[in-house]
């Protein structure tokens, strides 16, 4: 009997790494999924509440996630391709007029080719193959990228519909006299997880907030041909850029400062604008920063965690699991420090 389960103890430990390898393929979907879960699961009790259907009340509470940001990259896709075009259109820059040319050119000549040409040269001629080939690569990347979107959702959804019944039947495998244990380890991480993934987002929406109003001021006082263009917009993106490790608020900050510069090198008024370009830079690094950053993120990120760990594992997270550890180096942060805190004690018979 010894000798048959151990064979048994075998084969479930091969099932358990090939379903590991699995999930680690789209282990980034994973972890997105999670993050979703929990700053979209106050919204989803709140709303099983009112309409007393949980799966609508799902679907509901990641569709008022969803959308904004789409609806928001969108704009701001639209906005960044209609002035690019506007300002290549009605800048006389060195080599623009040539492109423009060229491309004309092509575009005749695109006009007068034979569909089965094309289909000719793909056959035959080598590039042609090898830019086709990129071309279906570039295509199938995009696909790739929605599917682990859609995974994502996928990952949330069934998080919140059946994320307690999965976390009860995990309590259910451990012995009886250990549950208690591991109950309180799930119930702490759970609560230290859910103030590091919400309180980002308390904190990106207040800086969005904050940092649209600044703009809105500094363009009350700007020069007549300084304006800050899209002070709204660049709010918003102001406020989604304090998730992004290490850069944050410099990442929409520096490009703001550079078009002002530009702007008034084209204009001719660089020696007496620098001053207003000088305060938009020393106030958006200083208030919207600096500021918000010392004030408002212990207070609303991982309270329990300690504030330079945290710090630390927003560095190391992403240089380790790339952009996904943004949020994945916080989770393991979170699991580790309760393990220490919580389980180590109760291993080593001390009272917690």
């Amino acid at each position: 009997m010894k000798g048959f389960g151990r064979a048994w103890l075998l084969y479930g430990g091969v099932v358990a790494l090939a379903a590991a390898y699995m999930v680690f393929q789209f282990l980034d979907a994973v972890v997105y999924g999670v993050f979703f879960y929990y700053i979209t699961r106050s919204l989803h009790k709140e709303g099983g509440r009112i309409v007393k259907m949980k799966r609508v009340s799902a679907v509901g509470s990641l569709l008022v996630v969803v959308l904004p940001v789409t609806l928001l990259l969108t704009y701001t896709l639209i906005v960044a391709f209609t002035d690019a075009s506007d300002f290549l259109a009605n800048t006389d820059l060195p080599y623009v007029s040539q492109i423009k040319l060229t491309a004309s050119e092509y575009a005749k000549v695109a006009d007068q080719i034979d569909p089965n040409d094309i289909l000719k040269s793909v056959s035959t001629n080598p590039d042609v193959k090898k830019a086709v080939q990129i071309g279906f690569s570039l295509i199938f990347a995009f696909l790739g990228v929605l599917f682990r979107l859609f995974l994502v959702l996928v990952v949330a959804y069934h998080l919140l519909m059946y994320g307690d019944k999965a976390r009860a039947y995990v309590e259910s495998l451990v012995p009886e006299e250990q549950r208690t244990l591991i109950r309180r380890y799930f119930n702490e991480a759970d609560k230290d997880l859910n103030s590091v993934f919400t309180g980002n987002i308390l904190m990106a929406a207040l800086t969005a907030l904050s940092a649209s109003l600044l703009l809105f001021i500094l363009n009350a006082f700007a020069p007549p041909t300084l304006a800050i263009p899209y002070p709204f917009l660049l709010g918003i993106l102001t406020g989604f850029s304090t998730l992004i490790p290490i850069a944050g608020v410099a990442i929409i900050t520096l490009p703001i400062v550079i078009y002002l510069t530009a702007q008034a090198i084209l204009q001719g008024t660089l020696t007496s604008d620098w001053t207003f370009i000088a305060t938009v830079l020393i106030t958006m690094e200083a208030i919207i920063d600096a500021g918000l950053g010392l004030l408002f993120r212990p207070l609303l990120v991982g309270r329990r965690i300690n504030p330079s760990l945290m710090m630390y594992a927003y560095i190391f997270g992403p240089l380790a699991f790339g952009f996904m550890g943004l949020l994945l180096g916080p989770m393991i942060l979170v699991l580790l420090m309760n393990f220490l805190t919580v389980v180590r004690p109760e291993i080593r018979g001390e009272k917690i």
